[in-house]
């Protein structure tokens, strides 16, 4: 099942990428569980490493966009970050944990939907779909990829 979680501290913002997730899966053809967030902590706390695709806010206080995808990294390389800025320059530095792309806010609905797109494809050419959530811990949970030579643990 494909996971889609949004982690801004705007609720407007969040309210318009879920509105944007219904209209593209309508027109796609496609579900998928979303889960919403207006606090990073919360997000990391409850977080299972079981997400697909994580569109993630860059300027939120207590803890900022870039520090949430480092540690979101730690339990799941695999999962997409899509970020969401309303300063273009933060992008570059997405790439430091290895996001998919970013959008600059206000999103339009076809930029958002060309970027949703494109983490859909990015997802499936990693084996995503061929991933087991495991439950270390009541707090701790690792990714398990299967591909066709090995098992990758993360």
């Amino acid at each position: 099942m494909i996971k889609i979680y949004i982690v801004d501290d705007d609720e407007n913002d969040i309210s318009v990428l879920q509105g944007f997730l219904r209209r593209y899966a309508k027109e796609n053809d496609v579900s998928y569980n979303v889960s919403a967030y207006k606090n990073s902590i919360d997000f990391l706390e409850e977080y299972k490493s079981d997400g697909t695709v994580v569109f993630l806010d860059v300027e939120m206080p207590l803890l900022d966009g870039f520090s949430v995808a480092k540690r979101l990294r730690e339990s799941d390389p695999y999962v997409g970050i899509i970020f969401i800025t309303r300063m273009a320059q933060f992008a570059l530095k997405g790439y430091e944990v290895s996001a998919i792309d970013y959008i600059v806010k206000p999103v339009t609905y076809f930029n958002f939907a060309s970027k949703l797109k494109r983490a859909f494809s990015h997802i499936s050419h990693h084996g995503d779909e061929k991933g087991l959530v495991i439950k270390i811990s009541a707090t701790e949970s690792r990714r398990v990829v299967f591909s066709d030579k090995r098992t990758i643990t993360t």
